[in-house]
């Protein structure tokens, strides 16, 4: 298969043990590879308060073949050192070229608890 997703969401779990195939440049070349054109994908990206350096790997070596790359930093109480974050990148060639600046407007009359373009872009 080749340029057929338009968004892969890897929600794994820690890069040790099973998921440790999931955090390397291999495995994200094959991502870009399945995604279209401006595709997007998003991957559990690990604690800036504990794992730096993998995040730095995932994001200036793994995820290379992107055009951007950036972290998203989320705070969850229920994780170790209470943020969890999430590294999401964009493939050359769509519309959209970033990913902290929301595509589109939430609708008035969509009540959303949480979310709010502030908030998204603030999370970059």
């Amino acid at each position: 298969l080749t340029a057929t997703y338009d968004v892969v969401i890897i929600d794994s779990s820690d890069p040790e043990g099973p998921a440790e195939g999931l955090f390397n440049k291999a495995f994200l070349a094959d991502v870009h590879r399945l995604l279209k054109p401006g595709g997007v994908f998003c991957q559990q990206g690990e604690s800036l308060w504990l794992d730096m350096d993998l995040i730095r790997m995932m994001k200036f070596e793994n995820a290379a073949k992107f055009s951007h790359v950036q972290y998203a930093s989320m705070q969850i109480p229920t994780y170790p050192c209470g943020q969890l974050g999430a590294l999401i990148g964009v493939k050359a060639g769509g519309a959209h070229t970033t990913v902290d600046v929301p595509v589109r407007e939430v609708p008035d009359d969509m009540e959303l608890k949480y979310y709010t373009s502030q908030l998204h872009t603030a999370s970059f």
